[in-house]
């Protein structure tokens, strides 16, 4: 499968990548600083059926756009632990959130580990076929 990049060839962004990107962005990261807001509003049962819809993005975001996400995954580190050392700052609340990042890091590795190994011995199946085209990498 070709790789996708939100940059062309001749260094231009292609619009329709970077729409996509911003729409499965945006959504977990507001949820994610959110969390507990969210949880309050909408109760249990929905944050509950929204948490691996949200990872799902996540994942697929980590599968196309590798670099992005490795930056995504620094970034949110760094505010965590400096709103833990400095909660003054914290004018969200994000470090409420840390438990949630802490799961959606396991369940993320949990489905990296997967798709290896669909990828290595499940490749030609139908489950794998489609594995390949929700999580392409």
């Amino acid at each position: 499968m070709e790789k996708r990049s939100i940059f062309r060839r001749d260094g231009s962004i292609s619009i329709s990548l970077l729409v996509v990107f911003i729409v499965n962005f945006i959504i977990p990261f507001t949820f994610i600083i959110r969390f507990k807001a969210i949880i309050i509003q909408y109760g249990n049962v929905l944050t509950i059926i929204a948490i691996p819809v949200i990872v799902l993005l996540l994942f697929r975001i980590r599968c196309q756009f590798k670099l992005i996400y490795g930056l995504l995954e620094i970034a949110i580190g760094l505010l965590t632990t400096i709103f833990l050392v400095f909660p003054e700052y914290d004018k969200y609340d994000f470090s409420s959130s840390t438990p949630f990042l802490g799961g959606a890091f396991v369940m993320i590795r949990g489905l990296d580990y997967m798709t290896k190994e669909i990828k290595a011995s499940h490749s030609k199946s139908r489950f794998g076929e489609f594995w390949d085209y929700v999580f392409p990498s």
